[in-house]
C-alpha cells in the first residue's frame, strides 16, 4: 500500500528535504514506475498474491548476462534475489554490500542474483553497466526481458520500490523481502543457519496484510485532508494510523514533516521527533540520517535542533553498524554544524573508507574542506579556509 498522497501534499507544502514520506536526498528507494492515484482515489494496489511462506515462482523470461542460467530452486540452497535497475541510485550503492555478502556465502550453498527490472529509456544497458562494474558486482545477474519477473515476485508481494531483496530458503520458499541494508544480512544468517522461523514470519506478514487493508480507509482520508491543506484533521488520522501499528517509521516522520512546515510548529515537531528516536524510529537508520541530513544542512531550513540531529545521527550510526558511507557523511556534516571540526574530519574520514567509487570523490572534497577549517581553527590554514558556522539564531549546537 503506498503512502503517496500524503507524501505528495508533503512534497508541496512543507519545508524542502529529503524528509518525511517523500524523501529526496539520498533517498534509500526508487519507486516503480506508475503514476500516483488522485486525491481522495483508492492506491490501486491489489492484494499481494505471494507471500512469505509461500512456495516461490521461477525465473522465467529473463536473459542471463552473468553467470549461469538458474532455471528452478535446488533443494538445498539458498537464493538471495535482489531486484534493481541501472537508472536506480539506490540500488547501485548498495552493490558494493551485496557483492561482500555474494563472497562471504560463495562456500555455503547462497547463491546471489542481480534481477534487473523496469527499464526504461536511455538508461544504461544492463550488460555494459556489469562489464564497466567487473570485480566490484561478481554475482548472477539477469535482465527481465518483458515484465514478466517483475510481475510475478515484485507485484505479486506488493512491493512498489527498488532494491528490494527477497531470499528464497532451501525448501524453495520465499523467507523474506524488503530492503537490502534493512535487515537482510541478519535474516540471511539466519536463513542459512536453519535459525529463522519462516512459518512466524508468514504469520506476521499476514498479520501486517491485514492491517494494511483496515488501514486503506484512514490512510486515504488522510490524504484527501491533506491535500486540502487541512493539516490538524491529517495528523489526527495519522495519529490513528500509527497506533495500528501501520507504516510507523513512515508517519512517525511525516508528522514531524508536517509539525515543521504546514503547521508551523517547529518546538512541538523536534519534541515530537526527540521521542520518536527512541521508540518508532529506534531502528529505521535511513530515515534517521535523512533527518539529520536536513536539520544540520539543508539551507531552506529556518529553525534547526542540532541536538536532535545529533541524536538521530548516533543512532543512525550504531543501527546501520558504523559502516554505511553515507551514515558516517551525515554524521560528519552534524559534528561540523556543531562546531566540533575535529569530529568531522574524524567521522568524514571514516566514511572515506567505505565509501564506494561513484561517492569517494565528492566525499574527498568534503573531508578536505573539514580540514582546511580545521587547520585554519588550529591557527595552521589560509584565512580564506572554510570555518565552522555556529548555529544561526533560533538553533541550538548541543
Amino acid at each position: 500500500m503506498r503512502l503517496s498522497l500524503f507524501a505528495v501534499a508533503l512534497a508541496a507544502t512543507a519545508f524542502a528535504g529529503p524528509v518525511g514520506v517523500a524523501v529526496a536526498a539520498d533517498q534509500p528507494q526508487a519507486a516503480a514506475p506508475s503514476p500516483a492515484p488522485g486525491p481522495g482515489e483508492p492506491q490501486g494496489a491489489p492484494a499481494p498474491t505471494l507471500t512469505i511462506g509461500d512456495a516461490a515462482p521461477a525465473l522465467g523470461s529473463v536473459s542471463w548476462v552473468q553467470g549461469d542460467a538458474v532455471t528452478g530452486w535446488d533443494k538445498g540452497t539458498v537464493y538471495v534475489l535482489d531486484f534493481w535497475a541501472t537508472w536506480c541510485g539506490p540500488c547501485i550503492k548498495t552493490i558494493p554490500e551485496l557483492n561482500a555478502l555474494s563472497k562471504t556465502y560463495a562456500d555455503k550453498k547462497v547463491k546471489f542474483i542481480g534481477v534487473a527490472i523496469w527499464a526504461q529509456d536511455g538508461m544504461k544497458p544492463v550488460a555494459d553497466f556489469v562489464k564497466e562494474k567487473a570485480s566490484d558486482m561478481t554475482y548472477t545477474i539477469a535482465e527481465d526481458k518483458d515484465g514478466a519477473v517483475a510481475a510475478a515476485f515484485m507485484a505479486a508481494t506488493g512491493s512498489e520500490s527498488i532494491p528490494t531483496v527477497m531470499i528464497i530458503n532451501a525448501d524453495g520458499r520465499l523467507a523474506w523481502v524488503g530492503h537490502p541494508l534493512n535487515g537482510m544480512p541478519k535474516a540471511l544468517g539466519e536463513i542459512v543457519e536453519g535459525k529463522y522461523d519462516v512459518d512466524g514470519a508468514a504469520n506476521k506478514a499476514k498479520r501486517q496484510q491485514q492491517v494494511a487493508r483496515d488501514a486503506e480507509p484512514l490512510l486515504m482520508e488522510a490524504n484527501s485532508l491533506a491535500a486540502e491543506g487541512k493539516w490538524d484533521e491529517a495528523i489526527e488520522r495519522v495519529d490513528r494510523l500509527i497506533a495500528m501499528d501501520f507504516q510507523v517509521g513512515q508517519l512517525s516522520m511525516a508528522k514531524f514533516q508536517v509539525l515543521m512546515g504546514p503547521l508551523n510548529k517547529p518546538k512541538d515537531a523536534y519534541a515530537y521527533l526527540d521521542k520518536a528516536i527512541d521508540g518508532p524510529l529506534a531502528d529505521e537508520w535511513m530515515l534517521l540520517n535523512q533527518v539529520a541530513w536536513v536539520i544540520s544542512s539543508a539551507p531552506e531550513l529556518q529553525d534547526r535542533d542540532l541536538g536532535v540531529a545529533r541524536k538521530a545521527i548516533d543512532r543512525a550510526v550504531v543501527v546501520s553498524g558504523g559502516k554505511d558511507a553515507a551514515v558516517l557523511d551525515t554524521q560528519a556534516r552534524v559534528f561540523f554544524a556543531q562546531g566540533d571540526i575535529a569530529k568531522a574530519v574524524e567521522a568524514q574520514t571514516r566514511a572515506l573508507t567505505f565509501a564506494d567509487a561513484t561517492i569517494r570523490d565528492e566525499m574527498q572534497e568534503q573531508l578536505d574542506t573539514y580540514k582546511a577549517a580545521l587547520e585554519k581553527q588550529q591557527g595552521k590554514g589560509p584565512a580564506d579556509a572554510p570555518e565552522a558556522k555556529p548555529a544561526p539564531k533560533g538553533e541550538k549546537g548541543n
